[in-house]
């Protein structure tokens, strides 16, 4: 890569570190990598390692751009837009009375595995189980979804 690809980079990274100070650097160079079709020219991690460069967060350098450096000097917090919940949860503890416990989990109905299924609900009568606790992703909503299924 010649030294004006260098510099032209080097600008993008600049004018994206502006429009997305928050970011955490993977995410910013992988947009960045996207957005200006960069794929062959460079890498995801190349433009990271420039982000870090310039925000000062490897260890052997000062921060190159003053006005990229986060302000407690950590990274980003990736949760902090995280929205509140429609409601409070009670999360007191739920105490099971059962002697044994089968635990299902991940069954994703209706694009089930049955012979998982089957097997695990033998094994659970074998082991004369006296409770079933399903622990989440019991159902697959595929018309709720826009990921691809294959």
């Amino acid at each position: 890569m010649g030294d004006n690809a260098s510099e032209d980079i080097r600008q993008i990274v600049i004018y994206e570190l502006n429009a997305h100070p928050k970011w955490p650097s993977m995410s910013l160079a992988k947009h960045i990598i996207s957005e200006y079709k960069l794929a062959g020219v460079t890498t995801a991690e190349n433009i990271r390692a420039r982000i870090r460069f310039l925000r000062g967060n490897r260890k052997t350098y000062k921060p190159r751009i003053k006005d990229f450096i986060r302000p407690d000097g950590k990274r980003t917090d990736r949760w902090a837009s995280l929205p509140e919940g429609f409601r409070e949860i009670d999360w007191t503890p739920l105490k099971i009375n059962a002697k044994t416990t089968l635990v299902l989990s991940d069954i994703h109905f209706p694009n089930h595995d049955k012979t998982a299924l089957v097997a695990a609900m033998r094994h659970g009568k074998k082991e004369r189980a006296d409770c079933i606790l399903l622990n989440g992703d019991i159902l697959d909503c595929n018309a709720a979804t826009s990921a691809v299924l294959s």
